[in-house]
């Protein structure tokens, strides 16, 4: 008997690590992509955490991909260096903040609104990152999503089903 529980306690362990540590891919725009149609509003409700990935696709002799700061956003202001422009430009989330990111092709920013910012939030259960140098600067976080998430979800049905094994 102790050796099916010792089975259980180890096979719900393999489960849940791999669990804790997926990242989730994010295609900017969904199907319509990175384009002059682009909407703001695509990153409303979705759970950008550190180590997910945003992938730009898009038509590279139109469009291109800049990470800015705020004011960059705001201004659209296209900086001298740090263009993406291969039409399929992969951007892992290495740290929690706001990210800013535009398209620096002629009036596509600032006339056609094709600009993007999120908000991405540390991993579940790590520790909270140190406050931002300045308030509402380019580290500023929002965290309002709280852990209701179908990461933590994910998670927490495994830990509860291997406890049920357990204990039955």
């Amino acid at each position: 008997m102790a050796s099916v529980k010792m089975f259980l306690v180890l096979l719900v362990v393999l489960a849940v690590c791999p669990a804790l540590s997926v990242a989730a891919e994010f295609m900017v725009g969904d199907d319509a992509g990175w384009n002059v149609n682009f909407n703001q509003s695509w990153a409303v409700g979705k759970d950008f955490r550190v180590g997910d990935t945003l992938v730009f696709m898009y038509n590279k002799t139109k469009h291109n991909v800049y990470k800015v700061d705020k004011a960059g956003f705001a201004n659209c202001t296209v900086p001298s260096n740090g263009v993406m422009d291969t039409g399929n430009d992969r951007i892992t989330l290495a740290s929690p903040g706001k990210k800013w990111y535009i398209c620096g092709v002629g009036e596509h920013c600032a006339k056609l609104g094709m600009k993007l910012v999120i908000d991405v939030k540390p991993v579940e259960g790590a520790a909270p990152a140190s406050p931002p140098a300045t308030p509402g600067g380019p580290g500023a976080s929002n965290s309002a999503n709280g852990i209701a998430n179908s990461r933590f979800a994910g998670v927490a049905a495994v830990v509860a089903l291997g406890f049920v094994m357990i204990m039955a």
